[in-house]
Order: C-alpha cells, then sequence, then structure tokens
C-alpha cells in the first residue's frame, strides 16, 4: 500500500512537472538553433555587385532616374489614372509599344493613391545603383535603391518624409537608350544586399518645395 502511494505521488509530480520540463528543454533547443543561425555582419556573404562597365552603368542609371521622375510626377497628374495615363511611363520615348501601360510598381503606385485627389506637391526620388548585369538576350537586369521624399508638413520645422526601397528593374536597349521594362519591389535582407554599399550611379536631385502656402 505505501509503495502504491509512493508510486502515486511520483506520478503526480511528473504531471505537474512534465510539461514544464518540455517547455524548458523546447527553449533551450531553439535558443541553441537560434544563436547558431545569428551571423556576425563582417561574415556576411552578400549578393554579388554585378558592373556592365562605367558607360552602360551610367546609361542604365539615366533612364532608371527618367523613369521615377515620371512616377513622382504622376502624383500631381490630375489626367493619370489607373485605367488612363497618358503621361505613363509608357510615354517615355523608346518604350516599345507592346509594353503595358504600366510596371507593377507604377501601378501599385496609382492603385495606392486610387480615389485621391492630385497631390500639389509630388515627390522627388534619387537612385542609387546597386548592381547591372547584361543577360544572353540583351536585356539589363538591374537593382537600385530609391528613396523618395515627399512634402507632407509644409511650413513645419520638419516638413518632410523619406522612405528607401529596392527595386529589380529589367531594361532593354533602344534607339533612344535604355528604358524601363518591368520592375518589382524586393527585400533586401532576403537579397542579401549590404545597407551600406558603393553605388555604380548616383543621381543628384533637390528636396521639393515644401513652403507653405
Amino acid at each position: 500500500m505505501l509503495a502504491a502511494s509512493v508510486k502515486k505521488r511520483h506520478g503526480d509530480r511528473w504531471v505537474v512537472f512534465g510539461p514544464l520540463f518540455l517547455v524548458l528543454v523546447a527553449v533551450a533547443v531553439s535558443c541553441y538553433f537560434y544563436e547558431d543561425e545569428v551571423v556576425p555582419t563582417d561574415k556576411m556573404v552578400f549578393q554579388n555587385q554585378y558592373s556592365a562597365g562605367p558607360e552602360v552603368d551610367r546609361a542604365v542609371g539615366e533612364a532608371i532616374g527618367k523613369y521615377v521622375s515620371v512616377l513622382d510626377a504622376e502624383y500631381m497628374d490630375h489626367d493619370c489614372w489607373v485605367d488612363d495615363c497618358p503621361r505613363s511611363s509608357k510615354s517615355i520615348p523608346g518604350v516599345p509599344e507592346d509594353r503595358a501601360l504600366f510596371t507593377t510598381q507604377e501601378r501599385a503606385n496609382l492603385e495606392g493613391h486610387r480615389g485621391r485627389r492630385a497631390m500639389d506637391r509630388g515627390p522627388v526620388s534619387r537612385v542609387r545603383l546597386y548592381s547591372v548585369a547584361q543577360q544572353p538576350d540583351g536585356m539589363m537586369v538591374a537593382i537600385a535603391e530609391i528613396t523618395t521624399v515627399k512634402c507632407l508638413y509644409p511650413g513645419s520645422k520638419d516638413p518632410y518624409s523619406s522612405s528607401s526601397d529596392y527595386y529589380r528593374m529589367i531594361l532593354t536597349l533602344s534607339q533612344e537608350g535604355y528604358v524601363v521594362l518591368q520592375d518589382s519591389s524586393i527585400d533586401p535582407v532576403r537579397e542579401r544586399l549590404p545597407e551600406g554599399f558603393h553605388s555604380l550611379y548616383h543621381n543628384t536631385v533637390k528636396k521639393p518645395e515644401c513652403a507653405s502656402t
């Protein structure tokens, strides 16, 4: 009888402390693997930075700058809508006639702007080119950081707001130079892009006018 009582007490203790023990083991194992996955910055392997040569890099960077300036202007264009936009990026000289009216990011911008009136002050975007790689078919694949500055609080002490995003862009060469055919937003962490890098090309832009009216 005594042995049965002792056995029951041990069983009760396992019921109480068993799940807690399993939780502690699970936490310890997860911490071990987490620490194993953390890689020091100086040992991280970043995505290769390709160059097509200084002249081509510059031409590609300038084409991207022209493209994003059109997207910036669309914020102030009263005639630019998702259904119709006469001055979309397709209107850039050299863009093939069979290209869609909008690129992926351009359409996303307009979808996000749907139902709002055109802005009085458009944003200004700065281009920093990370990589340019020529494909077997002659197309150029570029990765660029685009920093967009907007005037959100005119007349205030700190009127500007800025955001930086990374994009992969496909460009082709036309009689007018390189033109953007398509683009897509990318995650710099997943793509293993460094926070700071020596750009192949960058443009110089002024902040948008932000005086109070």
